[in-house]
C-alpha cells in the first residue's frame, strides 16, 4: 500500500518514485513568481553591447552625396534667392583671385579675336572694293555675307572659321571650368589661390563633353530652337560632375539632365535671377561682369550642393 498522503484537489501530484521532496504550488494554480531581476540577464557591463553612433550623432551621408561641408543645411530650405544671395557674399569675401583671373581671361580672348581678325584680313577674307571674294558687312542687315568667286577660297575659308570656333569653344570650356573650380573651393570652405584657376587636369573630358552638347544643342535648335534651348539648360551642370565626382563624358551629361530635371523649379528660378544679374552686369559697361559672373557660377555650385542634400561653407 503507498504511503504517501492523499493529493489535495487543484494540485499537482508528486513525481513519480516517491519522496515528496518537490514543494506544493500555491492554491488555487497560481504560477509561481518570477526570479528576482525579472528573469532577463543584465544589461552589459559599460563598453561592451553594440558600438555607439558615430561621433557627431547620426549615421554618415549614403555614398555620392556632396555632404560633409560645415555651415548652411541643404535642400528643403533652398531658395533662388538665397543663392544670389550667398554667391555675392562669397565672391566679396573672396574677390582678389576671382576678379585678376576674369582679367587674365579677358585679355587672352581679346588677342585670340585680334588674331583670328588679322588672319581673315590678311588673307582676303573681307574682300574689297574691287568685288574680291571674300566675306562683306550687309549694311542693312549687319550680317555676314560671302562674296564667292573660286570654290577653293571658299572652303578654305570654311575651314578656318571652323577652326577657330573650335578654338574659341575650347577656351570657353576652359574658362567656365576655371571659375567652377574656383567655386567649388570656396563653397567647401578651401582657399582659393590664383593659381588654381589654371589647373588642366579633366580638360579632356571637359571638352569631350562639351563638344558632344554642343552637337546636340546644334541639333535641337533646328528642330524649333525649344529642343536645343532645353538641351542646353539641361546640360549646364555637367563640369560640376567632372571636377567634383570625376565622371566620364556621357555619366557626366546624364547626371546633370538628372539633377536639372529633378529639381526644374527652383533651377529655373535660379536662371531668370541669373539673367537679372549679368544683365545688371553688362549695363557697368561690361566691368560689372567681372562681379556677375562669380556670382552667378557661386550661385550655381550653391544650388548643386545644396539641392543634393549637402551643405556649404558659411
Amino acid at each position: 500500500m503507498s504511503t504517501n498522503p492523499p493529493v489535495p484537489p487543484g494540485s499537482v501530484p508528486p513525481p513519480p518514485g516517491g519522496g515528496g521532496n518537490y514543494p506544493p504550488p500555491p492554491p488555487g494554480g497560481t504560477p509561481p513568481p518570477p526570479p528576482p531581476g525579472g528573469g532577463y540577464p543584465p544589461p552589459p557591463p559599460p563598453g561592451g553591447g553594440y558600438p555607439p553612433p558615430p561621433s557627431g550623432g547620426g549615421y554618415p551621408p549614403p555614398p555620392g552625396q556632396p555632404g560633409g561641408y560645415p555651415g548652411v543645411p541643404g535642400a528643403s530650405g533652398f531658395s533662388a534667392t538665397d543663392a544670389i544671395s550667398y554667391g555675392w557674399k562669397k565672391f566679396t569675401e573672396n574677390w582678389q583671385p576671382y576678379v585678376l583671373a576674369l582679367v587674365v581671361f579677358a585679355v587672352v580672348g581679346a588677342v585670340l579675336y585680334g588674331i583670328y581678325y588679322a588672319i581673315l584680313g590678311l588673307f582676303g577674307f573681307f574682300g574689297s572694293s574691287s568685288s574680291d571674294a571674300g566675306f562683306t558687312v550687309d549694311p542693312v542687315t549687319g550680317e555676314l555675307v560671302y562674296d564667292s568667286v573660286g570654290g577653293a577660297t571658299f572652303v578654305s575659308s570654311l575651314l578656318l572659321i571652323a577652326l577657330m570656333s573650335l578654338v574659341f569653344a575650347v577656351y570657353g570650356w576652359f574658362v567656365q571650368s576655371a571659375i567652377i573650380r574656383g567655386s567649388l573651393a570656396t563653397t567647401a570652405g578651401r582657399p582659393v589661390e590664383f593659381k588654381s584657376f589654371f589647373a588642366t587636369d579633366k580638360l579632356g573630358t571637359i571638352i569631350g563633353a562639351g563638344v558632344l552638347v554642343g552637337i546636340m544643342t546644334a541639333i535641337g535648335m533646328f528642330l524649333c530652337y525649344l529642343p536645343g534651348i532645353l538641351v542646353a539648360f539641361a546640360s549646364q551642370f555637367f563640369m560640376f560632375f567632372i571636377l567634383e565626382r570625376n565622371l566620364g563624358v556621357i555619366d557626366s551629361i546624364k547626371a546633370s539632365w538628372s539633377f536639372v530635371f529633378k529639381n526644374f523649379g527652383p533651377l529655373i528660378l535660379l536662371f531668370l535671377l541669373s539673367l537679372l544679374v549679368y544683365f545688371v552686369g553688362a549695363l557697368l559697361c561690361g566691368v560689372g561682369l567681372l562681379a556677375a559672373i562669380p556670382v552667378i557660377v557661386l550661385a550655381q555650385t550653391y544650388a548643386y550642393r545644396v539641392l543634393q542634400g549637402g551643405t556649404v561653407a558659411p
